[in-house]
């Protein structure tokens, strides 16, 4: 199984007392930003938005090694975070984070399953796959994919 999830800005209501919400992409270079790079120095992304993609020169303030570091760091307030919907949504859902810039997506994340190879998985597998999908599709609204096998789940980004 594979699943594509968009990936979106978000900051904690603390951060943005202090620093307001970027009312468009070029303010986002005035903001502390948090990603998950393994590079240094400034990156350059494609943002887009309702079909509008925009070249953005990022300059983070945090390079966290996952999206798990990214969700730390962004909820303690240190900058704007860039997360997968799927990471952030239960501190949507709590109020710790706030998504801004909204609409406007960092290009998406692919969460897999992955299992051992072999002929045929045992249906309690192929059952448990099927429910994830499904609940990721709609209360996400994500894309899958449905020809990847798996039992354990680990997301990646590009």
């Amino acid at each position: 199984m594979m699943t594509s999830l968009a990936i979106g800005l978000y900051a904690s209501p603390g951060y943005l007392e202090r620093r307001p919400a970027p009312a468009g992409l070029p303010e986002l270079a005035e903001h502390d930003l948090i990603l998950a790079r393994e590079k240094l120095g400034p990156t350059a992304q494609l943002l887009s938005a309702g079909g509008q993609i925009e070249p953005v020169a990022l300059r983070p303030a945090v390079l966290a090694i996952d999206f798990a570091a990214v969700l730390r760091h962004t909820l303690v307030s240190a900058g704007v975070g860039q997360l997968p919907i799927l990471v952030a949504a239960r501190a949507v859902q709590g109020g710790d984070l706030v998504r801004v810039l909204l609409g406007w997506a960092a290009g998406s994340g692919t969460l897999r399953a992955i299992s051992l190879a072999g002929r045929e998985l045992p249906m309690r597998v192929r059952l448990f796959r099927e429910h994830v999908r499904g609940a990721l599709a709609s209360r996400f609204a994500v894309e899958t994919e449905p020809r990847c096998s798996g039992a354990a789940a680990a997301p990646s980004h590009r």
